[in-house]
């Protein structure tokens, strides 16, 4: 890599000692380097030629800090990305990308998210450097930004492309820390407490840390349904009001999901992906209920190891839950007879849930039913 740099005529900065890991690598670099704009990329990615000529004119605004694209990926085969027809691929982040973090710059509240960004030096320079107490120092950079008072700006063009995980393992490995960081912040800088913050910016950097305890909820929508066959647990008493309500509420949930979003959600694959992440996130919850410290790990992107066996628990528990119970009233027609419209809804719910997790389980064992054929 050095020798590339001096071929292509750039500086090239290295250290003996990963101290602070990414964070402790631009803050080295912030030292012997002068430019006003820093632009920034994982090892991974590389820049369209357009992106400095595209971004650098927002920074005529002189309270401009953050100019941040999406991450795009070239490699769309890889497990975050499904092909759903000849011209439509899925990507599990397509909503943050492409929906969430727009909104949020109409609030001055998108923020950096790693890489494909340019930043303004006298911005970090107010905040002390990067913070390097937390692994995911992105959210945090921001939020300190956003309490010094300068603004941030979201283009929403594919001006960087990088690597996407392209297994089960490395899907765990970013998952996890990306939810590890999260509870740090949680933890240590709770954004509604954060000196500096508008109330907009309380609220969404407090709704982008606490997305990630969304696994405690999940497992429960994953699992009762099961344990009402196999235990006998009725976690809500079955009164029609209420039946009715929760139906009503997951219609008009779904159909403002689809307005809203114009179609680039996908109800189905949006669960698929959800019972795979909801368990990695319930694994990183030491990190915010014990403070337990937290290690930087890069995200392996070598395809070496192909299967977490952490990383794959999550739907194996799922869907062998939802098909003991499907087994159970298959095997005891007496069951439902006692049960009525109620047990037939939940019934109808263990069914769906194990198609979820079985296609889930799919996913995740895909490199090993490759390798077997």
């Amino acid at each position: 890599m050095k020798l590339l740099a001096e071929k292509l005529g750039a500086g090239y900065i290295a250290r003996e000692k990963n101290t602070g890991a990414k964070a402790g690598n631009l803050n080295n670099a912030l030292q012997y380097t002068q430019g006003e704009l820093i632009a920034i990329f994982d090892a991974d990615f590389h820049p369209e030629k357009e992106f400095l000529s595209r971004l650098s004119g927002y920074f005529h605004d002189e309270k401009i800090a953050v100019a941040q694209v999406p991450q795009s990926y070239y490699n769309t085969d890889s497990f975050q990305h499904r092909s759903l027809s000849k011209n439509k691929i899925y990507s599990d982040q397509d909503t943050f990308m492409h929906l969430v973090l727009p909104a949020r710059n109409n609030w001055n509240a998108a923020y950096w998210i790693g890489t494909n960004t340019l930043l303004r030096r006298e911005a970090i320079e107010s905040i002390g450097g990067f913070p390097t107490d937390c692994v995911t120092e992105d959210v945090l950079t921001s939020m300190f930004i956003h309490s010094k008072g300068w603004k941030t700006v979201y283009v929403d063009e594919p001006l960087a492309y990088g690597l996407a995980p392209a297994n089960i393992s490395e899907y765990f490995a970013q998952r996890l820390r990306w939810a590890k960081g999260a509870f740090q912040i949680l933890r240590s800088h709770p954004p509604l407490f954060q000196k500096g913050l508008s109330l907009m910016h309380r609220l969404f950097y407090f709704s982008s840390v606490c997305h990630f305890l969304v696994g405690i909820a999940k497992i429960v929508y994953y699992l009762f349904p099961a344990f009402f066959f196999l235990f006998g647990i009725i976690p809500i008493y079955p009164y029609p009001p209420i039946i009715i309500g929760m139906f009503i509420y997951i219609g008009v949930t779904f159909l403002i999901l689809k307005s809203i979003t114009g179609g680039r959600t996908h109800f189905v694959m949006d669960e698929i992906y959800s019972v795979i992440r909801s368990f990695i996130y319930l694994m990183a919850l030491p990190a915010f209920v014990a403070g337990k410290k937290v290690r930087f790990r890069v995200t392996p992107k070598d395809g070496k190891k192909s299967i977490s066996l952490r990383g794959i628990i999550g739907p194996v528990i799922v869907f062998g839950f939802n098909l003991a119970a499907v087994a159970v009233v298959i095997l005891n027609p007496s069951m439902m007879a006692s049960m009525g419209v109620l047990g037939w809804i939940v019934f109808g719910w263990c069914i769906y849930m194990a198609g979820i997790a079985f296609s889930a389980c799919l996913y995740c064992f895909k490199p090993l039913i490759k390798k077997s054929k």
